[in-house]
């Protein structure tokens, strides 16, 4: 927990063919959320998530998501389909003005907000359900009706 106390974080991207450790600095001041990131890309996951573990680090929260990517002018535009969360679109870009710019010119103008990472979109959309944060996956999503939960299958 010693990155999220610090606004970092650490993630972990299982690929078919990859391993994906990336390192998330702290939040910069600004319109959008921007922050440094290193990655490294690895070929053999279970190895590294062993190292990690050596090191003290251990897997707090994991999530599915299903992403496409489209380039848009100087901007990348990735849209994100998870469990719970439903749809997320991230455009990303170098500079404030570019991604500001592809916002208009894509009809988003008008669309929420959002500056927060994915386990807080799960933390309000579990919330709402009156239940606690837990992994995201295509498999099953319990949902609470009426006081009672009930095993709902995600399409995928």
């Amino acid at each position: 927990r010693a990155f999220s106390r610090a606004g970092c974080l650490m993630r972990l991207r299982e690929t078919a063919s990859s391993t994906i450790l990336t390192f998330k600095g702290r939040k910069k001041k600004g319109k959008y959320k921007v922050r440094d990131e290193i990655e490294r890309e690895f070929f053999g996951g279970p190895a590294v998530q062993s190292a990690l573990s050596l090191r003290g680090l251990e897997k707090t929260w994991r999530y599915d998501k299903r992403r496409d990517t489209h380039r848009f002018g100087g901007v990348l535009v990735e849209i994100d389909s998870l469990p719970v969360i439903r749809t997320v679109v991230e455009i990303e870009g170098k500079a404030e003005k570019e991604v500001t710019q592809a916002i208009g010119k894509l009809g988003l103008a008008g669309a929420k907000k959002f500056t927060g990472t994915y386990y807080d979109l799960a933390e309000i959309e579990f919330r709402k359900q009156g239940m606690p944060v837990r992994d995201l996956a295509w498999k099953t999503v319990s949902f609470k009706k009426t006081g009672k939960r009930k095993q709902k299958k995600m399409k995928k």
